[in-house]
């Protein structure tokens, strides 16, 4: 009786396991979209302002300078001097 509780208890350990491995890929997933479809937009913007598209939308706007070209572009004023 104990090895078969044993066993009922590994298949559902191995069905967990399935679907927090299934749950974390559908958010890796979402993430991905999220990613590709916001620097999608930023570059669309970027297009009607005349600036230099973005790649990676993480390293492209760390430093703040790409992010501020947005901003620019979105409220048409200049937000800052030469900080850069």
């Amino acid at each position: 009786m104990a090895l078969r509780r044993g066993l009922v208890e590994t298949r559902e350990d191995a069905a967990g396991d399935r679907i927090t491995d299934v749950i974390k890929s559908r958010a890796d997933e979402r993430e991905d979209v999220q990613k590709k479809t916001f620097t999608k937009w930023i570059n669309a913007q970027f297009s009607k302002f005349g600036k230099q598209h973005i790649e990676n939308l993480f390293s492209d706007l760390q430093d703040g300078r790409r992010l501020l070209d947005l901003l620019e572009g979105l409220t048409g004023q200049k937000l800052v001097g030469n900080l850069f």
